[in-house]
Formats: structure tokens, C-alpha cells, sequence
């Protein structure tokens, strides 16, 4: 009986930190935030965003299949951030003309719309 409950304790053990590597990796990954705006502009993509103080903001783009795929990945830092509104905007040359401009989601944003 004892080697059961030996197995049984091991197995919680294991499970909670499982859990609990996986909370820690996906609070410090950052989260995925959408854009404000965006436009097409004479063959550039120009993405609009809103971020606070002490936070990094990546925005990205790959252009590896028909259609455009953006993102904008905030990261926020530790300690006491003052609760300010900044703007950003990214420009990225387009080549051709994609199909659609989306997320990874799969929601389609409209940048050819002015």
C-alpha cells in the first residue's frame, strides 16, 4: 500500500509542476494585442498600435504565404509603470499584392479600405 501512495504523491508532484512551469512560461511569453488601424499606402503596410510606459511592443509581419500575416506581441516589464497611453505605428514594404492581410487567428483586417 505504501508504494501506491509513494507513486500516487509522485504523480501529483509531477503534475503540479508541470502546471505550474506552464502558468510561468505563458505569463512571461507576452500576449498578442491587435492593431489600431491600418492602411495600405503606395506599396507600404503601415500598422497602427497603442501600448503603455514599460512595455516592449514587436510588431511583425510574415509574407511566407498569398496572404499577409501581422502581429503585435506586448511584453510588459515589472515594477510601478506610470498609466500613460503612447501610439506607435509600423511601415512595412509590400511586394505585389497580397490576397488578404490578417492575424494568425485568421481575422482579416480591411487596409485597402480608405
Amino acid at each position: 500500500m505504501s508504494v501506491v501512495r509513494y507513486v500516487l504523491l509522485g504523480a501529483l508532484i509531477l503534475g503540479l509542476s508541470v502546471t505550474g512551469a506552464g502558468w510561468y512560461l505563458s505569463a512571461s511569453s507576452g500576449s498578442e494585442r491587435r492593431f489600431e488601424s491600418c492602411r495600405v499606402d503606395e506599396g507600404s503596410l503601415a500598422l497602427a498600435f497603442e501600448y503603455g510606459a514599460n512595455e516592449a511592443v514587436r510588431p511583425s509581419m510574415d509574407t511566407r504565404g498569398r496572404d499577409v500575416v501581422v502581429g503585435l506581441n506586448v511584453e510588459s516589464g515589472e515594477g510601478d509603470t506610470p498609466a500613460i497611453l503612447l501610439h506607435g505605428e509600423a511601415r512595412f514594404q509590400l511586394f505585389g499584392d497580397p490576397d488578404t492581410i490578417r492575424y494568425s487567428d485568421g481575422r482579416e483586417l480591411s487596409c485597402f479600405q480608405q
